[in-house]
């Protein structure tokens, strides 16, 4: 009962910080989303690591993450006319390629599969929040306000794995 109630306290916690930041501004959201890719790629990273013989840049790797979630919420906020912030993140791609590809390390390709897994697996989705967020869709109302199809993946989201839990 102790699990339930830690978990219920900080379920809440979460959900109104999350709220509070999408609700509040564009940017408020931008930047919660921001560190949650930051600490989330730094934690995946340590987690996959611990396998014997991959050796990644942390440091490297989270800026480049950093810069790719920075390109969705600019390129969402000119509304996909300013393609030209995806090349700097083109270049990191390059630099880790070209790194793993001269560095001597014991398991290259685990090293480089682990960098572009965490891109894959988790900066992409939560970059996906910004054009969810800040691309207007024609389909709805156009006085609709820019944080509500975020907020209505938040509660399914929310709302399948409370039950889950649950049952």
């Amino acid at each position: 009962m102790k699990n339930f109630i830690t978990r219920t306290l900080t379920a809440i916690v979460i959900v109104a910080v999350q709220v509070l930041c999408t609700y509040f501004s564009p940017l408020s959201l931008a930047a919660l989303f921001l560190l949650l890719t930051a600490l989330t790629v730094n934690e995946f990273i340590r987690i996959v690591s611990q396998r014997d013989g991959v050796v990644v840049n942390r440091p490297i790797v989270i800026a480049g993450s950093c810069y790719l979630f920075f390109s969705f919420w600019l390129n969402s906020l000119t509304r996909g006319e300013s393609l030209v912030v995806f090349f700097p993140y083109l270049l990191f791609l390059i630099y880790c390629y070209i790194k793993e590809l001269f560095n001597k390390h014991d398991n290259p390709i685990a090293n480089l599969g682990t960098i572009m897994l965490s891109q894959m697996y988790v900066v992409l989705p939560l970059s996906l929040i910004n054009v969810l967020a800040f691309t207007p869709f024609e389909c709805f109302n156009s006085e609709a306000p820019y944080y509500a199809i975020a907020l209505a993946i938040y509660i399914f989201i929310w709302v399948n794995d409370t039950a889950a839990y649950l049952s």
